[in-house]
């Protein structure tokens, strides 16, 4: 069900997907990349949205599907040309799939960041490797009810203080004004977990907590509302390589393929058109050579066949189908008129 919504989300225009982890069991591990394709720059914000480390917490991965068809509705085209989001919805599917806090080896993903164990967090360390992103936002839920579980962002300890200082001032006007509490973990906290790990790396990550037993629409717009308020906020942010200084290290050398502006039908079209006179020329010249040799065949009535082929092949069917329409006709007249330009060659 996720992968089939993930799926129907990616042939929009601003979404498109990046090639798929394997889970343990071999079960997709998706990822998405968001952002207006016509508008990419290096002053853009990248922001990495993970959700269902935890199979069993299942609110986490509706939102972040939620917040991939929301992001590409048109209402945030603005935030499109200043960031570009990276999002994997679900984590652990194995996990997902069985409502299982772990995944499929019985390890819990979000203690494995240290170790890499797991081929879940093996691939998405690959993705924060390549994209760099200036926000990892890693999102869970209590799933047990409890007066002390609260709707809260938890920032890692970071042990320089200016940097620590300057986390702070970004996050907490955003935890503010959504009513969210900031909980501020210490120099002791266990390292192994996602957003604790990357903080230490030299990014900006924190997690995101909603309490149980509250209605599941509110929860997902909870997070969907986060991620949004930060994603702006970062946009005009001055400080955003000083908060998540290991995003200076990103090479576009290393995506470029996957932020080829879109094709659009006037250039596809232009394009073919040009292709299609080149063959057309060819076919015409390979002829006329031909028949100042004296040599006739294939008839002149074949040729015009051909060329009129090239003419009728309608370009707007894509680039591909007029490379190969060119290429398969041309080895077409080749085979019918007895490889005559190998003969000349020979001469």
């Amino acid at each position: 069900m996720v992968m089939s919504r993930c799926n129907s989300l990616a042939a929009l225009s601003c979404i498109r997907p990046i090639s798929s982890g394997k889970s343990f069991e071999g079960r997709p591990i998706p990822a998405y990349l968001i952002t207006d394709f016509d508008r990419f720059h290096l002053s853009k914000v990248r922001i990495l949205v993970l959700a269902g480390q935890h199979g069993s917490e299942p609110n986490p991965v509706w939102s972040a599907v939620s917040l991939m068809r929301k992001l590409a509705s048109g209402n945030n085209r603005n935030l499109l040309r200043r960031c570009l989001f990276v999002v994997v919805p679900v984590a652990n599917p194995d996990g997902f799939e069985r409502r299982s806090r772990e995944n499929a080896q019985g390890l819990d993903i979000n203690r494995d960041w240290k170790n890499f164990r797991t081929l879940e967090a093996r691939f998405v360390d690959s993705l924060i490797e390549k994209w760099k992103p200036h926000i990892l936002i890693d999102l869970h839920e209590w799933t047990a009810v409890d007066s002390s579980n609260a709707n809260e962002i938890e920032l890692p300890w970071i042990t320089t203080p200016s940097r620590r200082w300057l986390v702070q001032d970004f996050v907490r006007p955003v935890a503010s004004q959504l009513g969210i509490s900031v909980a501020q973990s210490s120099e002791s906290s266990n390292l192994a977990l996602f957003h604790r790990h990357y903080t230490t790396r030299g990014f900006t990550a924190f997690l995101v907590e909603t309490r149980a037993g509250v209605d599941p629409a509110k929860k997902r717009r909870l997070y969907e509302d986060l991620i949004l308020a930060v994603a702006h906020r970062a946009s005009y942010s001055d400080c955003i390589t000083d908060i998540s200084p290991s995003a200076r290290g990103f090479y576009i050398s290393t995506v470029r393929s996957y932020l080829q502006p879109p094709v659009t039908e006037s250039d596809d079209g232009w394009t073919g058109q040009l292709l299609l006179l080149i063959g057309a020329v060819f076919c015409i010249l390979v002829y006329a050579a031909r028949w100042s040799e004296g040599d006739t065949s294939p008839s002149p009535e074949r040729n015009v066949l051909l060329v009129m082929s090239l003419i009728r092949c309608n370009p707007r069917k894509g680039r591909t189908s007029s490379y190969s329409t060119i290429v398969h006709l041309i080895l077409e007249y080749r085979r019918h008129s007895c490889v005559y330009i190998d003969h000349l060659s020979a001469r």
